[in-house]
């Protein structure tokens, strides 16, 4: 019969992140665990323990952390090409090209013309499709949040609405030009152009869906299957590919004859008419390109993008040409700016100066007090701080960029993120945006691609991924533990040789112990079911390891919501998340079932380990996890997350370094960015209350300077954000 004979810690009872390990004697008499920190003798006749005191002489050798790559930022007389060019399309008459840069849709003609943007303003276009006799073009445009799919007239110049309010990805049209089809969360659907009434073609949602060219078909990719539909009578999707390996998108030419799609980084190849597709049937066209590609109208050539290079591959094989981009990006220049009567924190003294002026040239700080007797540009903007506080722009050193709301976090003061895991091509396209334009983009370094599993198999197929990663624009690496330990190593073997600083997850003993070991920049996360203790403390500070602890993620905003409920009836909260998104971190947690007196003590434990770490000298970071939270909110949750740290019993000085000049120098920007002298790039936020007195007084924001361009918060609200410029 079971009984229980031991009661463990709260923490310990959190069984599904991990029970605890536990021997026994071959007598039966004597059972072996781990907890709180210590090693118990436990007797299953009546329950009692006692401490086992051991000691051990452990020789481990350590690598230090790799230095990050120096920043360096675009300045304002520099033009350059574009990082990344994604998605070309031509025309059907060959002479248009279509494509993504910096978040944007850019048309050029072949005659060497500069390429135009599709549409001015702050949103972001994407997944362009010409209409079969090409006067149209078909995208899907995102403001804050909101998706449309729209239709450019390019005769005109004007673009018209079709739908807005859902999700829409892979527009294109039907052969006669009446209905645009798209994939939503409920399949794929189509809008009729004359009525804009819609109507469902499958209830499966497909990557890439397309019409054969008599309009009978359709054709998409789900899962690592492409799927034909005959339209007429509803059938069921019928699957024309028997694959070993994956297929991330796939496109059946017009003619019906050739079926090419996306692998392993590249574009492959088959000809229809052997039944099912199967490996034998197919041949790599291109080793790079997938999921960056299109077909000519023709059906004979795949047109596809490579880092900022466009390329046209026939399908015989035969050898490609390039079609040039002719895109140049340049920094915008914004006016100078005096800060009249504006108190600046400085971290050598740990105070804010008195009251001063502050000139902002070339989106540098160029002096602080005193401002010289000079005329100033009659451009310069003025603005009376009235006693203020400026402190450096915040970083959120944990985010998923690519999937966040890029304007609300500088309406928060976040103007740099460090994005832990995400497309390595679309970040590069926001770093572009962020560099060409002067919207509200806070700067991004990036690691790209989380590098897992799904990646490689191999040691030279994860040391391939890096460099990949590498070429791609990854200012490091971040390796996760779906890879397995020995090919985590040469992958860490690898970006060593190549530069790039290492990230990875620390939530359990080995991980921490091993990446240390490996020489990781920094460890991602805490662990739910133990507490770190000292000596595991003492190994990370004594290597140079960085923590970032993401209490929010960890029950931190679980706890603040239930103890707080005013948090998500913050009037700025409610006027840039809509309230589903309030509802959803109200509901989608773990830790809905976790009573609150549990909860508590995991995070009073929690908040007791960032302590020690703290004064065993580990080097804290603050990072928030977001989107990938539920109950993690864009920008304000990384002013939470500077809360419990300061709960863990950080001064809020210490807590502003580690978000500021800290954080700089993670990503080699302390020389540019994390405080306010001059020289230093101007990344401001101004407050209307001191944060050094409380440090939720970081949330009292009156303006953010990012680059030298100054943004009202309330104006970066879902629809309003200020205008921008190439």
């Amino acid at each position: 019969e079971a009984r229980p004979i031991l009661p463990l810690t709260e923490t310990s009872r959190f069984y599904w992140f991990g029970r605890p390990r536990f021997g026994v004697d071959r007598a039966g008499r004597v059972v072996y665990l781990a907890d709180a920190g210590r090693l118990w003798a436990v007797s299953p006749s009546d329950g009692t323990r006692r401490s086992v005191v051991f000691h051990a002489r452990v020789r481990m050798v350590i690598q230090s952390p790799l230095a990050p790559l120096e920043y360096s930022p675009q300045e304002l007389e520099d033009s350059r090409p574009p990082r990344v060019v994604l998605d070309p399309i031509l025309s059907p008459d060959g002479n248009t090209l279509v494509f993504e840069a910096t978040g944007d849709l850019w048309m050029q003609s072949n005659n060497g013309k500069p390429a135009r943007q599709l549409l001015a303003g702050t949103s972001f276009e994407w997944l362009a499709s010409f209409s079969p006799d090409g006067q149209r073009v078909a995208f899907v445009q995102d403001l804050q949040g909101q998706q449309s799919l729209k239709i450019l007239d390019r005769a005109t110049g004007e673009d018209v609405t079709l739908l807005s309010g859902g999700r829409y990805v892979y527009p294109a049209w039907s052969p006669d030009g009446k209905r645009v089809i798209y994939t939503s969360p409920r399949g794929v659907e189509a809008v009729h152009l004359n009525d804009g009434g819609t109507e469902k073609l499958t209830d499966e949602p497909m990557a890439r869906p397309h019409f054969s060219a008599d309009g009978q078909y359709l054709y998409g990719t789900a899962g690592d299957a492409v799927y034909r539909l005959l339209l007429e009578g509803h059938g069921q999707p019928e699957p024309i590919t028997r694959l070993a390996g994956s297929v991330s998108e796939a496109i059946v030419s017009p003619d019906g004859q050739w079926l090419v799609f996306g692998r392993d980084f590249g574009i492959w190849v088959a000809r229809l008419g052997f039944g099912h597709i199967e490996e034998t049937h197919i041949r790599q066209l291109s080793p790079e390109g997938e999921g960056d590609f299109s077909l000519s109208a023709d059906g004979m050539a795949v047109v596809y993008a490579a880092g900022n290079h466009v390329w046209r591959q026939p399908l015989d094989g035969s050898a490609r040409e390039e079609l040039p981009v002719h895109l140049t990006l340049r920094h915008p220049a914004p006016p100078p700016v005096l800060l009249q009567g504006v108190r600046v924190l400085d971290f050598d003294s740990g105070t804010f100066n008195s009251e001063s002026t502050l000139l902002i040239e070339s989106g540098r700080i160029r002096e602080v007090g005193a401002v010289g007797v000079r005329e100033l540009p009659d451009s310069t903007v003025t603005l009376d701080a009235a006693g203020r506080f400026a402190i450096p722009g915040l970083f959120d050193m944990h985010v998923h960029a690519g999937g966040a709301d890029l304007a609300t976090l500088v309406a928060y003061g976040v103007t740099s993120v460090r994005d832990v895991g995400g497309g390595v091509r679309w970040l590069s396209a926001l770093a572009d945006r962020g560099e060409s334009t002067n919207g509200p983009v806070p700067r991004l370094f990036y690691s790209g691609d989380v590098l897992g599993g799904q990646y490689s198999e191999t040691d030279a197929e994860a040391r391939d991924c890096v460099l990949r990663w590498k070429q791609g624009g990854a200012q490091f690496i971040k390796v996760y533990s779906t890879l397995p330990w020995p090919l985590r190593a040469a992958a860490v073997e690898e970006a060593r040789l190549q530069g790039l600083p290492v990230v990875a997850h620390g939530t359990n003993i080995g991980e921490i112990v091993r990446g240390v070991n490996a020489g990781y920049i920094s460890l991602e996360h805490t662990a739910l079911s133990s507490r770190f203790y000292d000596d595991v403390h003492d190994l990370l500070a004594a290597a140079g390891t960085r923590w970032t602890p993401t209490l929010a993620v960890r029950g931190g905003n679980a706890l603040l919501f239930r103890f707080e409920p005013e948090r998500l009836t913050d009037s700025k909260l409610r006027a840039f998340f809509p309230e589903q998104r309030v509802r959803v971190a109200q509901s989608a947690s773990w830790t809905r079932s976790v009573p609150d007196k549990v909860l508590n003590g995991l995070l009073v434990e929690l908040l007791a380990g960032v302590s020690s770490a703290h004064e065993s000298g580990v080097r804290l970071l603050a990072g928030t996890d977001v989107p990938i939270c539920p109950e993690c909110f864009t920008g304000a949750s990384l002013h939470w997350e500077l809360e419990l740290l300061v709960r863990a019993g950080l001064t809020p000085l210490e807590v502003l370094r580690i978000a500021t000049l800290d954080a700089a120098a993670t990503v080699g920007a302390e020389d540019h960015l994390g405080s306010l002298q001059v020289g230093r790039l101007a990344d401001i936020v101004l407050l209307d209350a001191n944060p050094l007195e409380d440090i939720k007084n970081t949330q009292r924001i009156w303006r953010v300077i990012k680059d030298g361009w100054v943004f009202d918060p309330y104006s970066l609200v879902r629809g309003k954000a200020l205008g921008r410029s190439k």
